[in-house]
């Protein structure tokens, strides 16, 4: 009986919604035809391409049918029925549809939005939509209120396609059907594989002409010098960023296109002095306000042009790239397009010999000796590499494959005039050099031309091109010995050794002269036994040999040192320290060693070196040494002296650091001086002081403190290393401590691996202060004190706060209540953080906020499982979210995305598909759970799914189509 009525209860239902739609059908009919007028008005107001815009309002009967074979609409009101009111908007490119879908969304409230795509159906996107309030507010619309009406955007190719499938196969002719039904599953199959096949790939192709046809316009426009002249004196730096972006990727194709007489690397120089004056303007973007463009973005805009430009107006170029490298923020990049300027190319040598390479030559010679000397650094960036007998160069012999290749140039003529043109350069500017650092790296730049090719084999033509190349450097040198200091012998001793290591040393014509020069030098063989790394002191790098032999000779020297020649090493001590400079302390280890040992041995002579000008860059040695010493009451008095003495203090604090045997009397008497001091490195050289000896002398906690909050106060955060020079001290920190640890590393700029460790004792304790720290942080980025409040990943820290797991979570979870999305993410990072496995105190957590069934809670596990890429071990959250929530559109998509979101590496053409695959595989099963609900939602998740598969499969299609059509177009 129940059975007879359920039938006759949907026929009721589905007669009560006939009636009604005949009813309002004329009210349909009005709202399709005003949404039709909508359509054609937001078409040519925004300028684009169409063929016809068609409409329809379903008639009565069709209703009918469709009730009858779909049941679930029955459920639905009439104004909820999706395709009652219908509109089609036919393009000529499927460009054109995406551009017109966002026109869609701005103007209505969009209910559904499906991409329809596949071989064997219609190719079209299906956008559902209400009027919004500001329509329905006038008279003429008002009474359409909560109608709806799907918008169908499809092509030309496909629209045709569809009117024949439609009549032929849809609703074929019946007893035409059953006269010859493998002939109908055959045109069938067949209407499916020219979709596949031919419309879809000539859609590809009609969407490339059209981006080409789109890329020659603009780049008609963006080449007009009248254009670019005007856009180099904007008064907008935003505006002049984004015009310099586009005008660099169509400069390389159409830079033929400029008049003859344009001096492009003029307005670029205009470009940047506009920049420079302009202010700096915040930009509005969708996301918010972003910073805007300075004067160095410029630059980066126009040294990114000039270094696309290789070989284009060359010596105007080259002026400008070496006026912008007196930036230090530049410097690198100047020195790489330099650098790309003058690099072997081997199709252009090809092409054009050694064009690029004598424009160089011809640029710089031509310029005075105090500019060349001025920018040093970046005249030898771009000189050095024609020293090179290397070449590369990389090719496309089809779309999909990317050739690289490097080689050895071919010996000839015009290259051996290139390098002994090269030779000159750097011997001449070495006779002008005024300086031994000066020396040093011109030097170097003339030993480049004794470089090898990285070959195994090669010609004998080249190996006499380097021998006759490394022979014109030698008896350079055998005559330039003589008056060169030692730190340049240096080099020289380096480079014989370079040239004792090759196979063909022997046909170098007076090698052995040099050699025996250095071999003769005994000044030159004491200086190198102070300056210079082991590695480089035998020719064979038996770096142990040379250890053990310079310290057997430190220990040698250092007796030899008497009251009677102590003037005569004075000298040669003055001489060893004077080009000291901190970037090359490792080349001065025995020279202190010396220092050191001649301190704590001979005191009374290392006095006399306290005051010497040379030397003070290693006074803290020589302190170090005489605190050591036998004469340390009278060094106790000098130190006190020096302490107050505020270009003394550092050496002061760093003897101190480096005494063998803590002295807590020595400490105690010079800790007031120093820790007055206002220099951070004195300061941290005192808390390297206090933490080191921690072992022996525990007190001085309050000491360490002092100086933290004393960084603070300083604005200085890069502290942390000492971390390791005790890792015990920490442990035992009164709370003053850790609130002044806390109170200083909250303005750190990053929280790396020192800075963890540093809070890893203190997330022991107390784990909840580590939160509040990094709560204080994220608050801190808000107001941008710096951009990074948390690191990407915790190393040291997340142990320790995971397995307090019950006490921390809460505490996070206070964030989520400040209802901003900047801190939301942070807190969810966080979280992500502690717990990258997705732990199970973690499940159990989410899932009893999940199941108080609050909107708050909703929205901060939301949040939260969308820090984990998908992964299945979230299945078990999400489903209870699925059965204790209802799933409007919103939440549905929210949930889509937390399950499908793949953010590891992905490799391969396909590997987004693929991914996308194996999701589907990961929730297979949910589609026979024992819970209605979850089945019902994985049935529609796998549908989602399958779409995003057949649009990645679409979009790889069209990039292939691209990459092929554009090389094809290359090649013309």
């Amino acid at each position: 009986m129940s059975f007879m009525k359920k039938p006759q209860k949907n026929a009721d239902k589905a007669q009560k919604l006939l009636d009604e739609y005949k009813e309002k059908f004329s009210l349909f009919e009005e709202y399709t035809k005003s949404v039709h007028f909508i359509l054609e008005n937001l078409l040519e107001k925004n300028f684009i391409q169409f063929q016809v815009v068609q409409s329809r309002t379903k008639e009565p009967l069709k209703f009918r049918k469709k009730l009858s074979k779909k049941e679930y609409l029955l459920k639905k009101k009439l104004v909820e029925m999706p395709d009652l009111s219908g509109c089609r908007v036919i393009f000529y490119l499927e460009d054109f549809i995406e551009p017109f879908a966002r026109i869609l969304y701005n103007e209505f409230e969009v209910v559904d939005d499906e991409q329809k795509t596949g071989a064997g159906e219609y190719n079209a996107r299906h956008i559902t939509i209400k009027l919004k309030e500001n329509r329905l507010s006038l008279s003429e619309y008002s009474r359409f209120r909560d109608l709806r009406c799907e918008i169908q955007l499809t092509t030309v190719l496909y629209h045709a396609w569809a009117g024949l499938q439609h009549d032929i196969i849809y609703k074929p002719n019946e007893p035409l059907l059953e006269f010859d039904k493998p002939a109908f599953d055959y045109i069938g199959s067949y209407f499916k594989e020219i979709m596949e096949t031919h419309l879809k790939e000539a859609s590809r192709d009609f969407s490339f002409i059209f981006h080409e046809f789109k890329n020659i316009q603009r780049g008609q426009i963006l080449i007009d010098p009248s254009v670019i002249t005007a856009y180099s004196r904007s008064s907008s730096n935003n505006d002049m960023h984004h015009f310099l972006k586009l005008l660099n990727g169509y400069l390389v194709k159409y830079l033929h296109k400029l008049p003859k007489g344009y001096k492009l690397i003029d307005a670029l120089e205009v470009a940047l002095d506009s920049a420079k004056k302009n202010p700096v303007v915040d930009q509005e973007t969708v996301y918010g306000k972003l910073a805007g463009i300075t004067y160095l973005d410029i630059a980066h805009d126009v040294l990114d042009i000039v270094g696309a430009l290789r070989y284009y107006d060359i010596p105007n170029k080259l002026s400008l790239i070496i006026k912008l490298s007196a930036q230090k923020e530049l410097r690198p990049k100047c020195e790489e397009a330099l650098r790309q300027m003058a690099v072997y190319n081997i199709e252009m040598v090809k092409k054009y010999g050694f064009y690029a390479q004598k424009a160089v030559f011809d640029y710089v010679t031509t310029q005075k000796p105090e500019y060349l000397f001025e920018n040093l650094d970046v005249i030898l960036a771009l000189i050095k590499p024609i020293a090179s007998l290397e070449c590369e160069d990389w090719s496309m012999d089809n779309p999909l494959e990317v050739t690289f290749r490097r080689g050895c140039l071919p010996p000839s003529a015009s290259l051996q005039n290139l390098r002994s043109r090269y030779f000159e350069l750097t011997k001449s500017l070495l006779a002008l050099a005024k300086t031994d650092v000066v020396s040093k790296k011109l030097l170097n730049a003339m030993f480049a031309l004794a470089d090898l090719p990285h070959f195994e084999q090669i010609s004998e033509e080249i190996n006499e091109l380097l021998c006759s190349d490394i022979t014109k450097i030698n008896d350079y040198l055998v005559g330039y010995y003589d008056s060169a200091p030692n730190v340049t012998k240096m080099e020289i001793q380096r480079f014989t050794n370079r040239l004792k290591r090759l196979n063909f040393r022997d046909k170098i014509v007076n090698l052995c002269k040099l050699e025996e020069k250095l071999e003769k030098d005994t000044n030159f063989a004491t200086f190198k036994i102070f300056y210079g790394s082991d590695i480089d002191f035998y020719p064979d790098f038996d770096f142990r040999k040379a250890e053990a032999f310079r310290k057997q000779k430190v220990n040698e020297f250092m007796q030899q040192i008497q009251e009677e020649n102590f003037e005569e090493w004075l000298s040669f001590l003055k001489e060893v320290g004077k080009d000291y400079t901190s970037d090359k302390i490792g080349s001065y280890q025995y020279f202190i060693m010396l220092l050191r040992e001649l301190a704590e041995n001979k005191p009374n002579l290392a006095l006399g070196l306290l005051d010497v000008e040379a030397l003070l860059p290693f006074l803290s040695h020589i302190l170090g040494g005489l605190l050591n010493s036998s004469e340390l009451e009278q060094i106790r008095g000098l130190l006190t002296e020096y302490s107050k003495d505020e270009a003394k203090q550092l050496a002061t604090v760093q003897a101190l650091l480096s005494k063998r045997v803590f002295d807590e009397c020595l400490f105690e008497e010079l800790y007031p001086n120093l820790s007055n001091s206002k220099e951070t490195t004195v300061l941290l050289t005192l808390l390297d002081t206090i933490v080191g000896n921690y072992s022996s002398h525990k007190d001085h906690k309050d000491k360490a403190s002092d100086i933290i909050n004393k960084f603070t106060a300083m604005g200085f955060f890069s502290w942390s290393a000492v971390y390791f020079l005790s890792t015990d001290f920490w442990k035992e920190f009164t709370d003053d401590g850790i609130k002044a640890i806390l109170g200083n590393l909250k303005y750190s700029i990053n929280i790396g691996y020192e800075e963890e460790s540093m809070l890893s004792p203190i997330c022991e304790k107390k784990p909840k202060a580590i939160v509040n720290f990094f709560h204080e942080r994220v608050m801190l980025s808000k107001s941008k004190k710096f951009t990074q409040p948390l690191p990407f990943e915790f190393h040291v820290i997340k142990d320790n706060l995971s397995k307090n797991g019950q006490e921390i979570l809460p505490e996070i979870i206070k964030w989520f209540s400040e209802q901003d999305s900047f801190v939301d993410w942070y807190a969810a990072k966080f979280i992500h953080n502690v717990f990258p496995s997705f732990a199970p105190s973690l499940e159990r957590f989410l899932l009893d906020l999940v199941r108080k069934h609050t909107k708050k809670n909703l929205r901060i596990v939301l949040h939260i499982l969308k820090r984990y890429d998908g992964q299945p071990f979230l299945h078990k959250v999400v489903k209870e979210i699925i059965k204790g929530y209802p799933l409007d559109e919103k939440l549905k998509n929210n949930i889509y995305y937390i399950l499908s979101e793949v953010r590891a590496l992905i490799g391969g053409e396909w590997g987004y598909r693929d991914a996308l695959k194996q999701k589907m595989e990961e929730t297979k099963d949910w589609l026979t759970d024992a819970n209605a609900e979850i089945r019902e939602f994985a049935g529609e998740y796998h549908k989602y799914l399958e779409k995003r598969i057949a649009h990645e499969e679409d979009r790889v299609k069209k990039e292939s189509t691209f990459r092929k059509r554009d090389f094809d177009l290359s090649r013309k």
